[in-house]
């Protein structure tokens, strides 16, 4: 699309420079953004691997060891840089593409959850109703 659109290339480099000025804004509204120990290096690093390892169940000690960091360095960091904790991130990024499959799909709530690596429903049920505020309708296999 970018060859016959733009062929000069023109609205691609456009769109990498509003989005590292999008970058640099969000960094001037939290200065805590740009430490000097790599914070912020560390979440975006753990944010690509939680996005990568999504359908995957998710450990943050997996995540820190990837980084090299200890878990609670990691978790201090991510709260500091993006004001929650780092499991509350990952459970509401799977819950809202579970959500996105109940109703697109028409999928029950134990099966889109078992494809984002959940092994126990009741748990996704607490927090799909605590996110969405609502009682997700079960669905049974039916007896045989």
């Amino acid at each position: 699309l970018r060859h016959t659109a733009d062929p000069d290339g023109k609205l691609y480099c456009t769109g990498l420079f509003l989005q590292l000025l999008a970058e640099l804004a969000e960094c001037s509204r939290q200065p805590s953004l740009l430490q000097a120990d790599g914070s912020y290096r560390h979440v975006r690093k753990a944010k690509e691997y939680i996005f990568a390892h999504l359908h995957e169940p998710i450990r943050q000690q997996e995540i820190a060891a990837q980084l090299g960091i200890t878990p609670e360095h990691l978790c201090a960091v991510f709260r500091r840089c993006e004001g929650i904790p780092m499991m509350t991130f990952i459970n509401r990024i799977k819950l809202e593409r579970i959500h996105t499959l109940i109703h697109r799909e028409k999928l029950p709530l134990y099966r889109a959850a078992e494809l984002f690596g959940y092994s126990d429903p009741n748990y996704v049920s607490r927090l799909y109703r605590k996110l969405f505020g609502k009682k997700q309708q079960r669905y049974f296999l039916p007896s045989l």
